[in-house]
């Protein structure tokens, strides 16, 4: 994914949600009004669908991908759809549907494991919920994607989309850093680390890079002679 260049136009703030962005906004808001608004909030949610770091890298894996669907209180949830609803529509528009919702995904997963791995070691009993790395994930790949485009904010701010990227991701490791919430920031550090380098195709290139050290591997095993080079003379 090539970032635009300089001058693209763009909408971001207020922009429509696109189809991929509604679709996360939807689920997100659903889970919460039938956790809070139908069950009455059980105990069993915050126990087994949250992510608890000692559970989640043992008995109950599956927390891994329910925490991203839990939010416990309604300022996070807030927080979260905000995020979606600016973000996830931005790089929909850059991209498609389908690979804004893998990085989405990718970042979120991602986040949650290193949370659970750190918290396993610092706080194992500690419950952490929300979406909070995949958000995170989609505006480092909004910074990628919309780095040089010069964005007015509410009409009356003009910067550039990788200054908007980088207030952000600012203002949301400070408020975790005033929380002490330092597993939540290992988390979101690994969901800024997949949307960047989905966005900027890293892991493409890093691909390409093993394929060449499997290829290396394979010619020193097999000895491959090469043709046409190879000045000695072989007997078959």
């Amino acid at each position: 994914m090539a970032p635009p260049r300089a001058g693209a136009g763009a909408r971001f703030i207020g922009a429509r949600p696109t189809p991929g962005a509604t679709l996360l906004l939807a689920i997100e808001l659903a889970v919460f009004v039938v956790v809070f608004a139908v069950l009455g909030a059980p105990v069993w949610v915050r126990d087994h669908l949250a992510l608890t770091p000692v559970r989640a890298l043992g008995p109950e894996p599956w927390q891994l991908v329910t925490s991203g669907l839990t939010h416990l209180g309604g300022r996070q949830l807030i927080s979260s759809l905000i995020g979606i609803w600016m973000f996830a529509t931005a790089v929909e528009q850059r991209t498609a549907r389908g690979r804004m919702l893998g990085l989405f995904a990718g970042a979120q997963v991602a986040g949650a494991i290193v949370i659970a791995a750190v918290g396993r070691l610092a706080a194992p009993h500690a419950v952490f919920d929300g979406c909070s790395a995949g958000v995170v994930g989609l505006v480092a790949a909004f910074g990628v994607l919309y780095g040089p485009v010069p964005l007015h904010l509410f009409g009356l701010v003009e910067l550039r989309g990788r200054s908007v990227a980088l207030g952000v991701l600012g203002l949301s490791y400070l408020v975790g850093l005033l929380n002490h919430d330092y597993v939540g920031l290992a988390g979101d550090t690994a969901g800024v680390a997949v949307g960047w380098a989905l966005a900027s195709g890293a892991g493409t290139r890093l691909g390409v890079a093993w394929d060449r050290l499997r290829l290396w591997r394979l010619r020193r095993r097999y000895k491959v002679i090469p043709g046409g080079r190879d000045t000695r003379r072989y007997l078959n």
